[in-house]
C-alpha cells in the first residue's frame, strides 16, 4: 500500500531533524553566499547588456564589485564566512557522507566531486577575505590563463590542465542531466509547493542548464589549452561571458541563466532538506 503524502512528509521531517543542526547551518548560509556571488555575476552581465554599467566577469570580478559598494568590506567578510561554511558543507557531504550516498564506485565519484567543489569555494572564500583585508587585488588569484600557465610550469602540468578541462566537461554533462531529470527538486522540503514550486523549478532548471553549458565551454577551452600547451586558451566563467558580448542574445540568455542559478542557490538556502534523506 502506498504511503500518504502526510506520512511521507513526516518521514522527511524526521530524517532531517536527525541531522546535525550545525551542518544544516553550514549548508543554508553557504548556499546563500554562493547564490549571492552568482547573483552579482548575472546582474553585472545584464547591466552590461543594457549599457548601464557593469561588465561580464567571473567570481573574482563579482567580489571586486562587492568591494566597491558602501560597507564593501563587511559584505566581503560576510560572503567569505558564508563560503567557508559552504566549503565545510561540501566536505561534510564528501568526507563524512552525511547524506548517505554510499561507498560504491559511483558514490565515491560523486563524493570526490563534492570535495573538489568545496576546495574550489575555499579558494574563493580566501579571495573574498583577502580583498576585504586589503591584501588582495581585483583579479583575485589571477585569470584562468595565469593559473593554467602556473600549472603548466610544473612537471606533468599540461596533463593536469587537460584533466581539469575534462572534469568541467563531465560536470557539465551531469548538471545537464540534473536539469533534464529534475533530480534537484527531490531535496526540497514539501512546504515549497504549488505554483511557487512550479515556477522556482523552471527558473532553477534553466539556471542549472545555462551554468552547465558555460561549464562545457569552459572545459573545452581548458582542455584545448592543455592539449596545445597554450595557457592563453584557458577561460573561466568571466572569460566565457566576455566571448558572448558581441552577440546580445547570447549574452542576455546566459546572463539571465546565471541569475536564475542564483535563485536556485537561494532556494536551497531556504528550502533544501539538509542533510537530504
Amino acid at each position: 500500500m502506498n504511503s500518504s503524502p502526510y506520512i511521507e512528509r513526516q518521514k522527511a521531517q524526521t530524517l532531517e531533524s536527525g541531522g546535525s543542526s550545525l551542518i544544516r547551518w553550514f549548508g543554508r548560509f553557504g548556499y546563500a553566499a554562493k547564490g549571492s556571488v552568482y547573483g552579482v555575476i548575472g546582474i553585472l552581465a545584464l547591466m552590461q547588456l543594457f549599457n548601464v554599467g557593469g561588465k561580464s566577469t567571473g567570481s573574482s570580478g563579482a567580489l571586486d564589485a562587492l568591494n566597491r559598494q558602501p560597507f564593501g568590506d563587511a559584505l566581503l567578510y560576510l560572503v567569505a564566512f558564508g563560503l567557508i561554511l559552504y566549503t565545510l558543507w561540501r566536505f561534510s557531504q564528501g568526507f563524512l557522507d552525511v547524506e548517505n550516498k554510499g561507498s560504491d564506485a559511483s558514490a565515491l565519484v560523486q563524493r570526490g566531486g563534492l570535495v573538489i567543489s568545496g576546495a574550489l569555494y575555499s579558494v574563493l572564500a580566501w579571495q573574498a577575505a583577502s580583498l576585504a583585508m586589503g591584501s588582495g587585488s581585483s583579479s583575485g588569484s589571477g585569470s584562468n590563463s595565469e593559473r593554467a600557465q602556473t600549472a603548466m610550469a610544473q612537471p606533468g602540468g599540461t596533463w593536469l590542465v587537460l584533466a581539469v578541462g575534462v572534469g568541467f566537461l563531465v560536470t557539465a554533462l551531469y548538471q545537464l542531466w540534473r536539469a533534464w531529470s529534475l533530480e534537484f527538486t527531490e531535496h526540497w522540503r514539501h512546504n515549497l509547493s504549488g505554483e511557487l514550486r512550479q515556477r522556482i523549478t523552471q527558473i532553477s532548471r534553466f539556471g542549472i542548464a545555462a551554468r552547465a553549458v558555460i561549464f562545457a565551454i569552459m572545459g573545452s577551452y581548458i582542455a584545448y589549452s592543455g592539449l596545445t600547451a597554450d595557457a592563453s586558451e584557458a577561460k573561466g566563467l568571466g572569460g566565457v561571458l566576455q566571448t558572448f558580448t558581441t552577440d546580445p542574445w547570447l549574452l542576455g540568455t546566459f546572463a539571465f541563466g546565471i541569475t536564475c542559478y542564483a535563485v536556485y542557490a537561494w532556494t536551497n538556502a531556504f528550502y533544501r532538506r539538509i542533510p537530504a534523506p
